[in-house]
Protein backbone atom coordinates (compact mmCIF):
# COMPACT_ATOMS: atom_id res chain seq x y z
CA UNK A 1 0.00 0.00 0.00
CA UNK A 2 1.29 3.60 -0.98
CA UNK A 3 1.27 5.91 1.89
CA UNK A 4 1.67 9.48 0.53
CA UNK A 5 3.14 12.43 2.33
CA UNK A 6 3.85 14.40 -0.73
CA UNK A 7 1.57 17.23 0.27
CA UNK A 8 -1.71 18.27 1.96
CA UNK A 9 -3.09 18.64 -2.08
CA UNK A 10 -2.69 14.58 -2.43
CA UNK A 11 -5.38 14.22 0.61
CA UNK A 12 -8.96 12.43 0.09
CA UNK A 13 -11.54 15.29 -0.66
CA UNK A 14 -13.49 15.88 2.61
CA UNK A 15 -16.93 13.78 2.35
CA UNK A 16 -18.31 17.41 4.01
CA UNK A 17 -17.23 19.51 0.99
CA UNK A 18 -17.70 16.60 -1.80
CA UNK A 19 -21.83 16.54 -0.42
CA UNK A 20 -22.10 19.74 -0.95
CA UNK A 21 -20.38 20.26 -4.04
CA UNK A 22 -22.51 17.41 -5.19
CA UNK A 23 -25.75 19.21 -3.76
CA UNK A 24 -25.41 22.23 -5.67
CA UNK A 25 -24.14 20.85 -8.84
CA UNK A 26 -27.18 18.82 -8.74
CA UNK A 27 -29.84 21.96 -8.01
CA UNK A 28 -31.80 23.37 -11.05
CA UNK A 29 -30.69 26.96 -11.64
CA UNK A 30 -33.04 29.73 -11.89
CA UNK A 31 -34.21 31.62 -14.93
CA UNK A 32 -31.98 33.93 -14.95
CA UNK A 33 -28.84 31.54 -15.47
CA UNK A 34 -25.88 30.35 -13.89
CA UNK A 35 -24.12 33.99 -13.76
CA UNK A 36 -26.57 35.61 -11.61
CA UNK A 37 -26.47 32.32 -9.30
CA UNK A 38 -22.96 32.05 -8.93
CA UNK A 39 -23.38 36.17 -7.72
CA UNK A 40 -25.68 35.57 -4.75
CA UNK A 41 -23.24 33.06 -3.43
CA UNK A 42 -20.72 35.61 -3.73
CA UNK A 43 -22.22 37.84 -1.22
CA UNK A 44 -23.11 35.04 1.06
CA UNK A 45 -19.09 34.21 1.01
CA UNK A 46 -18.41 37.47 1.82
CA UNK A 47 -20.71 37.54 4.45
CA UNK A 48 -19.44 34.16 6.15
CA UNK A 49 -15.97 35.33 5.48
CA UNK A 50 -16.55 38.91 7.19
CA UNK A 51 -18.34 36.63 10.21
CA UNK A 52 -15.34 34.50 10.59
CA UNK A 53 -12.75 36.42 10.72
CA UNK A 54 -14.40 39.98 12.48
CA UNK A 55 -13.96 42.64 9.93
CA UNK A 56 -15.11 44.23 6.54
CA UNK A 57 -14.05 42.20 3.62
CA UNK A 58 -13.82 42.11 0.37
CA UNK A 59 -13.81 38.82 -0.86
CA UNK A 60 -12.92 37.03 -4.54
CA UNK A 61 -12.89 33.05 -4.74
CA UNK A 62 -10.32 31.48 -7.05
CA UNK A 63 -9.65 28.63 -8.43
CA UNK A 64 -5.36 28.19 -7.32
CA UNK A 65 -3.17 29.30 -4.99
CA UNK A 66 -1.40 30.56 -7.73
CA UNK A 67 -3.70 32.90 -9.08
CA UNK A 68 -4.71 34.32 -5.57
CA UNK A 69 -1.54 35.12 -4.77
CA UNK A 70 -0.62 36.76 -8.05
CA UNK A 71 -4.17 38.35 -7.79
CA UNK A 72 -3.66 39.76 -4.59
CA UNK A 73 -0.52 41.25 -4.65
CA UNK A 74 -1.21 43.18 -8.02
CA UNK A 75 -3.87 44.37 -6.16
CA UNK A 76 -1.99 45.82 -3.20
CA UNK A 77 0.91 47.27 -5.65
CA UNK A 78 0.43 50.71 -5.90
CA UNK A 79 3.46 51.57 -7.50
CA UNK A 80 4.27 49.37 -10.73
CA UNK A 81 8.14 50.28 -10.03
CA UNK A 82 8.25 48.68 -6.34
CA UNK A 83 9.73 45.51 -5.60
CA UNK A 84 7.72 42.42 -3.83
CA UNK A 85 9.30 42.03 -0.30
CA UNK A 86 9.51 38.26 0.02
CA UNK A 87 11.33 35.47 1.78
CA UNK A 88 14.00 34.07 -0.19
CA UNK A 89 12.42 30.56 -0.10
CA UNK A 90 8.61 31.83 -0.74
CA UNK A 91 6.49 29.74 -2.90
CA UNK A 92 5.58 33.03 -4.96
CA UNK A 93 9.02 33.58 -5.59
CA UNK A 94 9.98 29.72 -6.10
CA UNK A 95 7.40 27.74 -7.16
CA UNK A 96 4.93 30.24 -8.83
CA UNK A 97 7.04 31.10 -12.24
CA UNK A 98 6.97 34.52 -11.27
CA UNK A 99 3.10 34.93 -12.03
CA UNK A 100 2.68 38.12 -8.83
CA UNK A 101 5.32 40.04 -11.17
CA UNK A 102 3.55 39.06 -14.73
CA UNK A 103 0.45 40.14 -13.56
CA UNK A 104 1.66 43.50 -11.57
CA UNK A 105 4.70 44.35 -13.97
CA UNK A 106 6.89 44.57 -10.94
CA UNK A 107 10.32 44.57 -11.66
CA UNK A 108 11.53 42.57 -9.76
CA UNK A 109 10.98 40.26 -5.83
CA UNK A 110 13.24 41.78 -2.80
CA UNK A 111 14.40 38.70 -1.55
CA UNK A 112 15.19 38.44 2.22
CA UNK A 113 16.80 35.66 4.15
CA UNK A 114 15.62 34.45 7.13
CA UNK A 115 16.18 30.57 9.38
CA UNK A 116 13.37 28.68 9.70
CA UNK A 117 11.62 30.52 7.05
CA UNK A 118 10.65 33.78 8.32
CA UNK A 119 11.80 37.44 7.98
CA UNK A 120 12.65 38.84 10.92
CA UNK A 121 11.75 42.21 11.80
CA UNK A 122 14.93 43.71 12.36
CA UNK A 123 15.99 41.88 8.86
CA UNK A 124 13.60 43.57 6.87
CA UNK A 125 13.79 46.72 8.29
CA UNK A 126 17.07 46.97 7.81
CA UNK A 127 16.20 46.07 3.84
CA UNK A 128 14.14 48.83 3.37
CA UNK A 129 15.83 51.42 4.93
CA UNK A 130 19.12 50.07 2.75
CA UNK A 131 17.28 49.84 -0.32
CA UNK A 132 18.00 51.63 -3.61
CA UNK A 133 14.96 53.20 -4.02
CA UNK A 134 11.91 53.80 -1.50
CA UNK A 135 10.00 51.03 -0.38
CA UNK A 136 6.70 53.11 -1.18
CA UNK A 137 3.91 51.57 -3.14
CA UNK A 138 5.35 48.04 -2.58
CA UNK A 139 3.99 44.88 -1.14
CA UNK A 140 5.61 42.72 1.63
CA UNK A 141 4.26 38.83 1.03
CA UNK A 142 4.55 36.60 3.93
CA UNK A 143 3.48 33.26 4.31
CA UNK A 144 2.16 31.13 7.33
CA UNK A 145 2.72 28.79 7.85
CA UNK A 146 6.49 29.43 5.92
CA UNK A 147 7.67 26.94 3.63
CA UNK A 148 9.81 25.35 6.65
CA UNK A 149 6.14 24.44 8.18
CA UNK A 150 7.02 27.01 10.71
CA UNK A 151 4.50 29.88 12.36
CA UNK A 152 5.25 33.74 13.10
CA UNK A 153 5.23 34.70 16.27
CA UNK A 154 1.98 37.37 16.66
CA UNK A 155 4.77 39.77 17.87
CA UNK A 156 6.64 39.23 14.45
CA UNK A 157 3.60 39.54 12.49
CA UNK A 158 2.46 42.48 13.96
CA UNK A 159 5.71 44.55 14.25
CA UNK A 160 6.55 43.40 10.19
CA UNK A 161 3.02 45.19 9.46
CA UNK A 162 3.95 48.14 11.11
CA UNK A 163 7.17 48.67 9.47
CA UNK A 164 5.22 48.05 6.04
CA UNK A 165 2.78 50.47 6.67
CA UNK A 166 4.77 53.27 7.63
CA UNK A 167 6.80 52.99 4.84
CA UNK A 168 4.20 53.11 2.88
CA UNK A 169 3.48 49.48 1.90
CA UNK A 170 1.16 46.70 1.75
CA UNK A 171 0.84 43.43 3.63
CA UNK A 172 0.05 40.62 1.78
CA UNK A 173 -0.03 36.61 3.57
CA UNK A 174 -0.04 33.82 2.09
CA UNK A 175 -3.00 31.54 3.96
CA UNK A 176 -2.82 28.50 1.99
CA UNK A 177 -2.09 26.71 5.10
CA UNK A 178 -3.68 29.64 7.36
CA UNK A 179 -5.51 27.13 10.02
CA UNK A 180 -2.53 25.30 10.33
CA UNK A 181 -0.83 28.22 11.49
CA UNK A 182 -3.87 29.51 13.68
CA UNK A 183 -4.22 26.51 15.27
CA UNK A 184 -1.14 26.08 16.06
CA UNK A 185 -0.58 30.15 17.41
CA UNK A 186 -3.98 29.01 19.23
CA UNK A 187 -6.17 32.44 17.97
CA UNK A 188 -9.35 32.76 16.54
CA UNK A 189 -9.34 34.23 13.35
CA UNK A 190 -10.87 37.73 14.80
CA UNK A 191 -7.73 37.65 17.08
CA UNK A 192 -5.05 36.89 13.84
CA UNK A 193 -6.52 39.70 12.04
CA UNK A 194 -7.10 42.25 14.60
CA UNK A 195 -3.62 41.50 16.34
CA UNK A 196 -1.71 42.00 12.85
CA UNK A 197 -3.07 44.46 10.55
CA UNK A 198 -2.41 42.48 7.63
CA UNK A 199 -3.87 44.42 4.68
CA UNK A 200 -5.01 41.25 2.67
CA UNK A 201 -4.65 37.50 3.26
CA UNK A 202 -5.86 33.99 1.13
CA UNK A 203 -7.27 31.52 2.58
CA UNK A 204 -6.58 27.87 1.10
CA UNK A 205 -9.62 25.72 0.61
CA UNK A 206 -8.15 23.11 -1.58
CA UNK A 207 -5.27 21.81 1.16
CA UNK A 208 -8.15 21.51 3.55
CA UNK A 209 -10.06 19.10 1.59
CA UNK A 210 -11.50 21.02 -1.25
CA UNK A 211 -11.40 19.98 -4.71
CA UNK A 212 -10.06 23.19 -5.70
CA UNK A 213 -11.35 26.21 -3.91
CA UNK A 214 -9.22 28.95 -2.58
CA UNK A 215 -10.12 33.04 -1.90
CA UNK A 216 -8.44 36.32 -1.79
CA UNK A 217 -9.52 38.36 0.91
CA UNK A 218 -8.89 42.02 1.53
CA UNK A 219 -9.43 43.54 4.86
CA UNK A 220 -11.77 46.79 5.10
CA UNK A 221 -11.04 47.92 1.11
CA UNK A 222 -12.46 50.88 -0.26
CA UNK A 223 -14.42 50.86 -3.77
CA UNK A 224 -11.23 51.96 -5.71
CA UNK A 225 -9.14 48.81 -4.53
CA UNK A 226 -11.75 46.83 -4.94
CA UNK A 227 -12.65 47.76 -8.56
CA UNK A 228 -8.58 47.10 -9.42
CA UNK A 229 -9.19 43.83 -8.07
CA UNK A 230 -12.38 42.26 -10.09
CA UNK A 231 -10.47 44.24 -13.14
CA UNK A 232 -7.53 41.94 -12.53
CA UNK A 233 -9.85 38.94 -11.62
CA UNK A 234 -10.92 38.86 -15.10
CA UNK A 235 -7.82 39.36 -16.81
CA UNK A 236 -6.68 36.77 -14.73
CA UNK A 237 -8.69 34.28 -16.03
CA UNK A 238 -9.52 33.42 -11.94
CA UNK A 239 -13.41 34.83 -12.64
CA UNK A 240 -15.60 31.85 -13.83
CA UNK A 241 -19.40 31.36 -14.24
CA UNK A 242 -19.62 28.34 -12.47
CA UNK A 243 -17.56 29.54 -9.34
CA UNK A 244 -20.73 29.07 -7.19
CA UNK A 245 -18.72 25.43 -7.08
CA UNK A 246 -15.91 27.26 -5.09
CA UNK A 247 -17.93 29.21 -2.96
CA UNK A 248 -20.36 26.16 -1.71
CA UNK A 249 -17.12 24.47 -1.02
CA UNK A 250 -15.60 27.40 0.98
CA UNK A 251 -19.23 27.86 2.88
CA UNK A 252 -19.12 24.79 3.60
CA UNK A 253 -14.99 24.73 4.98
CA UNK A 254 -16.25 28.24 7.12
CA UNK A 255 -19.58 26.68 8.45
CA UNK A 256 -19.06 25.42 12.39
CA UNK A 257 -14.83 26.22 11.43
CA UNK A 258 -14.70 22.93 9.65
CA UNK A 259 -11.93 24.20 8.32
CA UNK A 260 -9.87 24.77 12.20
CA UNK A 261 -10.89 21.48 12.75
CA UNK A 262 -8.79 19.71 9.50
CA UNK A 263 -6.33 22.01 10.56
CA UNK A 264 -5.72 20.86 14.13
CA UNK A 265 -6.44 17.29 13.05
CA UNK A 266 -3.31 17.84 10.19
CA UNK A 267 -0.72 19.35 13.20
CA UNK A 268 -1.68 16.45 15.61
CA UNK A 269 -1.07 13.99 12.98
CA UNK A 270 2.70 15.99 12.76
CA UNK A 271 3.32 16.10 16.14
CA UNK A 272 2.19 12.21 16.45
CA UNK A 273 4.85 11.77 14.10
CA UNK A 274 7.14 13.75 16.31
CA UNK A 275 6.36 11.23 19.25
CA UNK A 276 6.88 8.12 17.31
CA UNK A 277 10.04 9.36 16.19
CA UNK A 278 12.95 8.80 19.08
CA UNK A 279 15.22 11.25 19.49
CA UNK A 280 18.12 10.22 17.24
CA UNK A 281 14.97 10.48 14.79
CA UNK A 282 14.23 14.10 15.95
CA UNK A 283 18.35 15.24 15.73
CA UNK A 284 17.43 15.20 11.90
CA UNK A 285 14.88 17.18 11.47
CA UNK A 286 16.24 20.42 9.74
CA UNK A 287 13.34 22.74 11.19
CA UNK A 288 10.90 23.12 14.15
CA UNK A 289 7.80 20.96 13.69
CA UNK A 290 5.54 23.36 14.61
CA UNK A 291 2.08 22.60 12.00
CA UNK A 292 1.83 19.58 9.45
CA UNK A 293 4.89 19.14 7.57
CA UNK A 294 8.28 17.65 8.99
CA UNK A 295 11.62 18.19 7.05
CA UNK A 296 14.23 15.45 7.31
CA UNK A 297 17.79 15.77 6.25
CA UNK A 298 18.57 14.31 3.21
CA UNK A 299 20.42 10.71 2.77
CA UNK A 300 20.29 8.12 0.35
CA UNK A 301 19.52 5.61 2.73
CA UNK A 302 17.02 7.34 4.00
CA UNK A 303 15.53 8.43 0.96
CA UNK A 304 15.64 4.81 -0.46
CA UNK A 305 14.44 3.06 2.36
CA UNK A 306 10.79 5.43 2.26
CA UNK A 307 11.08 4.90 -1.35
CA UNK A 308 11.30 0.92 -0.80
CA UNK A 309 8.53 1.45 1.76
CA UNK A 310 6.29 2.58 -1.00
CA UNK A 311 6.21 6.49 1.13
CA UNK A 312 5.77 9.00 -0.70
CA UNK A 313 7.51 12.25 0.00
CA UNK A 314 8.83 15.44 -1.36
CA UNK A 315 12.61 16.28 -2.18
CA UNK A 316 12.35 19.59 -1.12
CA UNK A 317 14.13 22.97 -2.48
CA UNK A 318 16.81 22.60 0.14
CA UNK A 319 17.74 19.36 -0.45
CA UNK A 320 15.49 17.79 2.87
CA UNK A 321 13.09 15.04 2.99
CA UNK A 322 9.46 17.02 3.32
CA UNK A 323 6.72 15.17 4.91
CA UNK A 324 3.38 16.52 5.20
CA UNK A 325 0.21 15.38 7.15
CA UNK A 326 -2.92 15.20 6.30
CA UNK A 327 -6.63 14.67 7.60
CA UNK A 328 -6.86 11.27 6.48
CA UNK A 329 -3.36 9.70 7.75
CA UNK A 330 -4.07 7.04 10.26
CA UNK A 331 -2.12 6.46 13.80
CA UNK A 332 -1.01 3.25 11.81
CA UNK A 333 0.35 4.38 9.07
CA UNK A 334 2.51 6.98 10.87
CA UNK A 335 3.83 4.53 12.88
CA UNK A 336 5.16 2.85 9.97
CA UNK A 337 6.77 5.71 8.64
CA UNK A 338 8.41 6.63 11.92
CA UNK A 339 9.67 3.22 11.80
CA UNK A 340 11.13 3.07 8.86
CA UNK A 341 12.95 6.73 9.35
CA UNK A 342 14.28 5.39 13.14
CA UNK A 343 15.50 2.45 11.20
CA UNK A 344 17.49 4.35 8.40
CA UNK A 345 18.58 7.32 9.43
Amino acid sequence: MILNFRSDNCSPVLPEIFAALCHDALTELPANGGEAYSETFDDEVARRFGETFGAKVGVLTTLSGTGTNALAIATLLHDPTAPIFCHEEAHVHVWEENAALYLSRAPRFSLIEGADGRISPSSFEKRINSADRPAEGGVLALTTPTEAGTVYPLADLRRLCELSHAAGMSVYVDGARLGSALAALGLSPAEFLKSTGVDAFSFGGTKAGCVAAEAVIFVSPDDSLMSRATKLYRASGQRTARRRFVNVQLLRLLKDGLWIDIARRQNDRCAEFVKFADSAAQSHFVHPCETNQAFLRYSVRLAGALEAADIRFTRWTDGSIRLVFCHHHTSAEIETLARVVRANI
